[in-house]
């Protein structure tokens, strides 16, 4: 066990910590933050098996300032082939902190160069290496201030569990390109190197909540997005979105490989157009989505779930959607339930 505190660490806010907690967690399989706010001005890396990022449990901060910053604030990855397996992250908060220089970067391609934690598996140099991190955990964080809060590439059994991405700052007095993406969690579904195996297989997500307010202006705002060929078994149970455009946009890009993705019980309350919005779904497998309500805030042009050019969709188990408006304008419907 290592306290980063013993490699220097002063988590005071703003001295630069970095290279004592990156030689902590070097030195260690177990890295221990201390109460505080620890600022760093450049990506922690975790590549090795059976580590863990601990927090004292009054979540400690792990915080970038920004000023030209991109992210992440943490890269859970591989060295070279090798499995990274077991890692784990809990107890800790993650801010971008706007306060201290300027708004998060954004752009059209949420990606692990522009979000708070990243876990990235495909990193190995040789073709059939994909998918190297295996069995990571993150449970009981926060994620604050991103345009995209956690990005998942190429993870395989990997458990999400009782996290809260939202802005620590409000920055809806922004207006940014509408080309600009915010997001809450990113799926990149792209198949990797040649020979590699599904890029997203048995992903869970549990209790996880995003709260797209205070995102700036103008922006295409989402909870989660899951985006590329191949969403193998992806599964929600219990997780919420409020406000913004999506609660849930999923586009897997009309190829047909094994696609599975399962929303069970999903709460998506005041969002702006779409509660779940599910486009070219046309793969061999199933997207379920069970129990659950989806409340729609204002009359744009929308649903609550809209589903385009799919099979295999199932909407089962009682879901509500409410605060829909069948107001029609000429031949256009504002709002659909389903």
């Amino acid at each position: 066990l290592a306290n980063v505190k013993d490699f220097g660490a002063k988590g005071d806010g703003t001295t630069d910590d970095y290279t004592a907690i990156q030689s902590a967690i070097n030195s260690a399989k177990t890295v221990f933050f201390p109460a505080g706010s620890y600022k760093v001005g450049a990506a922690l890396t975790v590549w090795e098996s059976n580590s863990a990022l601990i927090g004292h449990e009054s979540l400690p901060t792990i915080k970038v300032v920004g000023s030209g910053y991109s992210g992440p604030i943490v890269s859970v990855q591989n060295t070279g082939d090798n499995l990274n397996e077991f890692s784990r992250i809990e107890n800790l908060k993650f801010l971008f902190d706007y306060g201290g220089g300027g708004p998060a970067p954004y752009s059209s391609t949420p990606n692990e160069t522009n979000c708070g934690v990243s876990i990235n598996g495909s990193l190995a140099p040789t073709a059939s290496a994909t998918n190297r991190v295996l069995r990571f955990k993150m449970e009981n964080c926060r994620v604050l201030g991103f345009s995209n809060g956690i990005n998942l590439k190429e993870t395989t059994n990997t458990l999400i569990r009782r996290v809260v991405i939202e802005h620590e700052f409000d920055q809806s007095s922004l207006s940014l390109s509408s080309s600009n993406i915010y997001c809450g969690v990113n799926f990149d579904c792209t198949p990797g190197q040649v020979g590699g195996i599904s890029p997203q297989a048995s992903v869970e997500l549990h209790q996880v909540i995003v709260n797209v307010g205070g995102a700036p202006g103008n922006t295409k705002s989402m909870g989660f997005r899951i985006t590329g060929q191949d969403p193998r078994d992806i599964f929600f149970e219990g997780c919420e979105t409020a406000h913004g455009n999506y609660g849930w946009f999923i586009d897997p890009s009309d190829d047909d490989y094994n696609i599975d993705i399962h929303i069970n019980r999903p709460i998506v309350d005041a969002v702006d157009d779409y509660g779940i919005y599910v486009k070219d779904w046309n793969g061999y497998g199933a997207l379920t989505v069970n129990g659950g309500y989806i409340v729609k805030d204002k009359n744009n042009p929308g649903a609550g779930i809209w589903v385009e050019n799919s099979r295999g969709v199932n909407i089962t188990g009682g879901i509500q959607v409410l605060g829909v408006s069948l107001k029609v304008t000429g031949n256009t419907s504002y709002d659909e339930g389903i």
